[in-house]
C-alpha cells in the first residue's frame, strides 16, 4: 500500500534474527499500515519495550542456546511487553497450548503467507472490526458487472495490483476509469460470478478479505477459487486493492 493509506499509529515490534525474513514479514505488515519496529534478537527486544509502547510482539521462537533458555528469554520479553500481546512465528514444532499456558498470545508456524500473517496480527489488535459494508459493496458491484457502481466506491486516484507474471491479469492501474475497464475485460471470461465472504480482518488501514468465487468459463464450464484481497480503506473509500492467492509463503 502506498504511505499516504498505510500510515498509522498502530506499532508492532518485530523480533527475528534471520535478516531475510525479518525483511519480508517487515515488508509485509507496513504494506498492511502497521508501523513496524525490528530487533534482530529478544535482549534487543525486551530493551525496547522497556521504554516505547507497542500494540503487538511478534517473536521468532529460536534464539540459538536451546529451547529451555529460548522459553525464558521471551518469558522476559513477555513479561516487559504487558500489556501488549507476544505471538511467536517459528518453524520449531512449538505446542499452541504449551505457549499459552506460558501467557503467549498465539503460535504460527512457518512457512506462512503473508496473508495468514495479517490476519494474525489483526485478530490481536484493538481496534474496531473493518469496512466489511464497502468490501461487500465492492465484490456486489463485481457480481452484477456494475462497473460505475465499482468505481465510486473507490477514490480518483485508486491503485488496483495484481502481483504475478500473467500477462493479462498481472498488472497495476491507476484511477477509476481504468479500474472500471479492468473489471469489464476480466469479467468478459469469468461469467456470472459469485462471491461468498469468508473472513474481513480489519488492518490499521483497511481490511484483509477472505473470499471464495464461483463463476462460469467461456465455454460454459464451472469454475471456483479461493483468494484473499487487501483493501486499502480511508473514510469508506477504496484506494487501494490487492489481490493475493496466498501463493506468497514466508519461510
Amino acid at each position: 500500500m502506498s504511505a499516504a493509506v498505510a500510515d498509522s499509529d498502530v506499532r508492532v515490534l518485530l523480533v527475528q534474527g534471520d535478516d531475510e525474513m525479518r525483511m519480508l514479514v517487515e515488508a509485509v505488515l507496513r504494506g498492511a499500515g502497521f508501523r513496524v519496529t525490528a530487533c534482530a534478537d529478544v535482549a534487543a527486544a525486551t530493551a525496547r519495550v522497556a521504554t516505547e509502547r507497542f500494540d503487538l510482539v511478534i517473536a521468532d521462537f529460536w534464539t540459538g542456546d536451546g529451547v529451555d533458555a529460548t522459553w525464558d528469554a521471551l518469558a522476559g520479553l513477555c513479561a516487559a511487553a504487558a500489556p501488549a500481546p507476544v505471538g511467536l512465528l517459528s518453524g520449531w514444532p512449538v505446542d499452541p497450548e504449551e505457549a499459552a499456558r506460558r501467557g503467549f498470545a498465539f503460535v504460527v508456524r512457518k512457512p506462512i503467507t503473508s496473508s495468514r500473517l495479517l490476519e494474525v496480527a489483526g485478530a490481536h489488535l484493538p481496534h474496531p472490526p473493518g469496512d466489511r459494508r464497502t468490501i461487500e459493496a465492492y465484490f456486489g458491484a463485481l457480481e452484477r458487472a456494475d462497473w460505475p457502481a465499482l468505481g465510486a466506491l473507490c477514490a480518483p486516484d485508486v491503485v488496483y495490483h495484481v502481483a504475478g507474471d500473467h500477462p493479462r491479469f498481472s498488472r497495476t492501474v491507476h484511477g477509476r476509469a481504468e479500474l472500471e475497464r479492468l473489471a469489464a475485460e476480466t469479467f468478459e471470461d469469468f461469467q456470472a460470478p459469485r462471491f461468498e465472504l469468508r473472513a474481513v480482518t480489519a488492518l490499521p488501514r483497511g481490511a484483509l478479505a477472505r473470499y471464495h468465487c464461483r463463476w462460469r468459463t467461456a465455454e460454459g464450464d464451472e469454475a471456483a477459487l479461493d483468494g484473499a484481497i487487501l483493501f486499502g480503506i480511508a473514510g469508506g473509500v477504496i484506494r487501494e486493492i490487492s489481490v493475493r492467492t496466498d501463493l506468497d509463503q514466508l519461510d
